[in-house]
């Protein structure tokens, strides 16, 4: 992503104590390669992101007016957490899946309030199987770029984000808050914390074959897809 995109994100983040999301808009001959951010009309809080379907429609419709592609500004998703922990909640995972599940490729990125960041892609093996890895993200700062405009940012986060309190039932069960859900279990964030590890525990072993084989058939299987074209389908 080039410095302007990091600083936005930033910026974003740091206008108020919810979480925040919107679509990168990215190159066409590179679509990882991220140019820009944008807010949309979203209800935000400390545990989740609600898009507006209208503001998305009206997003698209102003990208296309811009003559952006698809596989432009409407395959990475981006959005913050107030907290420290960029790990995605079970409400992330679920909207990855459902949400963005049926597309060719797709991506969420995160950043938490430290800075620190996850970047996952998303790709369809088949109708039935999806198979999403965790990308290295990296600031382009040799690349020329636009000047921060915390005016023009200003307006967009007024325009675009309603903060609301999360529902009892959100709080409890999102991963964002707290460690440990209503029946006494890790929430998906610390079960993930913990699930890498004992992951670390185990390659220090060098015990870590298998799942070394594992992530080596499943990365097999995407060399044989035509994975380069499915951008711009």
């Amino acid at each position: 992503m080039t410095p302007y995109v990091w600083a936005k994100l930033v910026y974003m983040r740091d206008k108020g104590n919810t979480e925040v999301g919107g679509f990168a808009v990215s190159k066409l001959e590179d679509p990882l390669y991220v140019e820009d951010f944008f807010l949309v009309p979203q209800e935000a809080s400390q545990a989740f992101v609600s898009f507006d379907d209208e503001g998305i429609a009206e997003f698209q419709e102003e990208m296309l007016e811009q003559e952006k592609h698809p596989c432009q500004c409407t395959r990475i998703w981006i959005h913050t957490h107030p907290s420290h922990f960029s790990t995605p909640s079970s409400l992330d995972e679920e909207t990855f899946q459902e949400s963005f599940g049926n597309q060719d490729w797709s991506v969420m990125f995160i950043l938490d309030r430290s800075n620190g960041f996850s970047c996952r892609l998303q790709t369809k093996i088949n109708k039935e199987i999806n198979y999403s890895f965790e990308i290295d993200t990296e600031i382009d700062w040799s690349c020329s770029f636009k000047e921060t405009n915390h005016k023009s940012w200003d307006l967009e986060y007024k325009r675009c984000v309603k903060e609301t309190a999360p529902s009892f039932e959100t709080v409890f069960t999102s991963a964002t808050i707290g460690n440990i859900d209503r029946k006494g279990n890790f929430t998906n964030r610390e079960k993930s914390y913990i699930d890498q590890l004992e992951k670390e525990e185990y390659e220090l072993l060098g015990e870590d074959k298998d799942y070394d084989l594992l992530e080596e058939e499943y990365l097999e299987e995407l060399m044989d897809l035509d994975f380069a074209g499915s951008f711009y389908e």
